[in-house]
């Protein structure tokens, strides 16, 4: 019934849509041959979110925890979970990677939500076109665009003390944007202050190129509370464990990027400087570690992409290089040290062969050799897949193979761990590349009310690393099996009740394990819905609601996590020039737990920690915009 009374409001227009990511280069969408989800500039406008990780629960296959939170934001895709330590989606801004360098991992709160123009996200395995860290996916963030001379400013602030502001400007050519925010965080020892700045260049270099030249800071400061028993879960205090962990990082990157009608160049260097204790927990409740770590990782890369009708080429080369020193709390000598190094040079083809008027079969392979301290690998990842169009409908089914090599940190981090009298790590230089294949289909129907997705999957990992508690260290351990299903309506522009809705099955087990139980903190069930509705008065209200259930803080279903749900509102109007935002996040004030862990203590006794999610906030803000 309200799909009903969405469409007798404002039947909106069916168009083409075009999408980048997916296949590397501008394509049709209803083309593609992969599950690929789209949040557009009108949708982030509406969604109450303050950055890239409040955008990605309107995306079916991706569970997000942690996203309002002043900790860092955990993203799991088709249940490829990193638990905090690694990545397995790539993220893109403007096409330039963007993820720390030592262990792939995505600093998602560090994009605000409005400086961004739109998000696609590719899901499944994307190894054939991206190589290593797209085994679940890939996620891009294109950054807003304007014309000469528009600006716009904003500040606000609600709860916890929190407050922020941003400003974009763009003259000549040249776009600005600078943003900041503060907050003391929700929980004791939880403040966090946040700054960027990004400045980029577009201009024609010659007939038909177009050149863009951008450069960017962003430095970040966290106090971290560290995990709670799960029986204190309501308490949203901190452990003195951890009253003095912290993480205090500056990332930089400059990029440059050629295009030209049948071809593109880009080129990139990144920088990531941090400082920050951590402690690791060994054996409940009070057995722990704590280190001060100095940390200095950078990339320099290149890419280059030749495109023709049906076919395209392509090649991307990095330098990596990762160096770590740790020291006692409170201690000027290092402890401990290590510098660690890598360099991947990449080809890919892909072709795209008519067979009819309504079929297509889509082909490619991708080669990776990676070589480390000492060590090389080889990766090859091919993709084959055949799409069919008839009316208003669109299916595919296709075939893939990737891979994940260890991060720097999995194998060279050297870290001491001290207990009872002796020191060990948890790295292993001896840690070979997971290696998957995967099969999945999809149908898809676009008409007046919107476009509506099916999606099925099936992935088997091998030589999967987890930390190995027989020799306290990271081990290629495991087998592990991904199946899922996914379901999605991504609601057609111009209705005033705008609805958006996913589902997500994802069951992941141990192949080695006879009772294919769920591994930890991956959510059975994952379900969004976003309605957003057009008010009189210029007033636009709406409201996200974020479920996640089935899931487990161990690997043997032997300790149930809690549901999650959050609730989130936006009640905006424009006045003038300016729009007038109220924003509630958490707003039925539910404890949720972000993630969860379990530890036997001496006796062998299971213990069960959990990060809080974040608590009930209200957020004040008002955005100017000049055009």
């Amino acid at each position: 019934m309200l799909l009903s009374l969405f469409l007798l409001l404002a039947p909106p227009r069916v168009q083409q849509e075009i999408v980048v990511t997916a296949d590397r280069a501008p394509t049709a969408r209803d083309e593609l041959t992969t599950a690929a989800s789209v949040v557009d500039a009108a949708t982030i406008a509406q969604t109450p979110a303050l950055t890239a990780a409040g955008l990605l629960p309107l995306v079916p296959g991706v569970a997000v925890f942690g996203a309002a939170s002043t900790a860092p934001a955990t993203v799991a895709v088709r249940g490829f979970y990193g638990g905090g330590e690694v990545e397995y989606v790539q993220l893109r801004v403007d096409g330039i990677p963007a993820g720390d360098v030592e262990s792939g991992l995505v600093p998602w709160q560090q994009f605000r939500a409005e400086e961004i123009e739109r998000v696609e996200v590719a899901r499944g395995m994307e190894s054939a076109l991206y190589g290593d860290t797209a085994v679940g996916g890939v996620v891009q963030l294109f950054t807003r665009r304007g014309d000469d001379g528009d600006w716009n400013a904003s500040g606000g602030g609600g709860s916890f003390g929190s407050a922020d502001a941003a400003a974009a400007l763009w003259r000549g050519g040249f776009a600005l944007f600078g943003d900041g925010s503060t907050s003391r965080g929700d929980r004791p020892h939880s403040a966090a202050r946040r700054n960027a700045a990004r400045l980029v260049w577009n201009g024609e270099a010659g007939r038909d190129r177009l050149l863009t030249l951008a450069a960017e800071r962003r430095q970040s400061d966290r106090d971290d509370p560290g995990p709670l028993p799960l029986a204190q879960l309501d308490d949203g205090g901190a452990d003195p464990l951890y009253r003095r962990d912290d993480d205090r990082a500056v990332r930089q990157h400059l990029a440059a990027t050629l295009e030209a009608r049948d071809w593109l160049a880009s080129a990139h260097a990144s920088s990531k400087h941090s400082n920050g204790i951590r402690t690791i927990l060994l054996f409940p409740p009070s057995l722990a570690d704590s280190t001060d770590r100095s940390l200095t990782s950078r990339e320099e890369g290149a890419s280059l992409q030749l495109r023709r009708a049906t076919w395209r080429l392509g090649a991307d080369a990095a330098a990596q290089r990762f160096e770590a020193r740790y020291f006692d709390v409170g201690g000027s000598a290092p402890i401990a040290s290590t510098v660690a190094h890598r360099t991947v040079l990449a080809a890919y083809a892909t072709e795209r062969l008519p067979l009819g008027a309504h079929l297509a079969l889509v082909g490619g392979i991708r080669g990776d050799a990676i070589r480390n301290r000492g060590t090389s690998d080889t990766a090859w990842s091919p993709r084959l897949a055949l799409h069919a169009a008839a009316g208003a409908f669109t299916a595919y089914a296709g075939a893939s193979s990737g891979f994940k090599a260890p991060t720097l940190e999995q194998l060279y981090d050297v870290r001491p761990l001290r207990a009872f009298g002796g020191t060990f790590s948890l790295a292993n230089p001896d840690l070979v590349p997971q290696r998957a294949r995967s099969v999945e289909a999809g149908v898809a129907h676009r008409d007046a009310l919107g476009l509506w997705q099916l999606d099925a999957y099936v992935t088997r990992v091998a030589h999967e690393i987890d930390f190995d508690p027989r020799t306290f260290r990271y081990g290629n351990i495991s087998r592990s099996e991904h199946r899922g299903v996914e379901a999605a309506f991504e609601p057609a522009a111009g209705a005033r009740l705008v609805p958006r809705l996913t589902y997500t099955w994802m069951r992941v087990v141990s192949r080695d394990d006879p009772a294919r139980a769920q591994l930890k903190n991956i959510p059975e069930h994952s379900a969004s819905a976003m309605l957003t509705a057009h008010l009189p008065l210029a007033v636009d209200a709406t409201a996200l609601f974020a479920w996640n259930a089935g899931r487990w803080f161990d690997d043997a279903e032997s300790v149930p996590a809690p549901d999650t749900r959050a609730l989130s509102l936006r009640l905006q109007r424009a006045v003038g020039p300016a729009k007038v935002r109220l924003d509630v996040t958490n707003a039925t004030g539910a404890h949720n737990a972000a993630l969860g862990f379990v530890l036997a203590d001496f006796r062998g006794q299971p213990f069960a920690y959990a990060y809080p999610d974040a608590r009930r906030a209200v957020r004040f803000s008002i955005d100017w915009r000049h055009r």
